[in-house]
């Protein structure tokens, strides 16, 4: 494909193509590759009373996410027990390219009382336990 011949109609064909991937990938799990933007992990580290994996780890090699929630874990905090605990990546706001995991985005909506996303200004999606 020659570059005059790329125009803007291609380009929204190929974002629309993008888009729908996305959301395919999303629908099917493909988590293996994926990092939470918070924890920076594969996998996240859920706070419950009887695990303590979270004081194990070495603050030095913490991102500030993780130590932010290990003093709130530490101070017992309330808002750790309605904190759902998943695994599963989500979209929060309407970036693409920005994913987290269900419990880290959640529990970074209620500890920082944000609403919304400043990057694209949509709201944030909650996911706290039915009690």
């Amino acid at each position: 494909m020659l570059k005059e011949e790329f125009n803007e109609t291609l380009e929204s064909g190929w974002r629309n193509l993008l888009q729908i991937l996305l959301e395919a990938m999303m629908a099917n799990n493909y988590d293996e590759d994926r990092i939470c933007e918070l924890c920076e992990r594969s996998r996240p580290i859920f706070l419950v009373e009887k695990d303590n994996a979270i004081l194990r780890m070495q603050e030095q090699f913490m991102p500030q996410f993780l130590k932010g929630l290990k003093q709130d874990f530490l101070n017992k905090r309330e808002y750790i027990k309605l904190l759902k605990i998943k695994s599963n990546f989500i979209q929060m706001c309407a970036c693409h390219r920005r994913f987290f995991h269900v419990y880290c985005g959640t529990a970074y909506v209620i500890k920082g009382r944000k609403i919304y996303c400043r990057q694209c200004m949509a709201y944030y999606h909650l996911h706290v336990k039915n009690e």
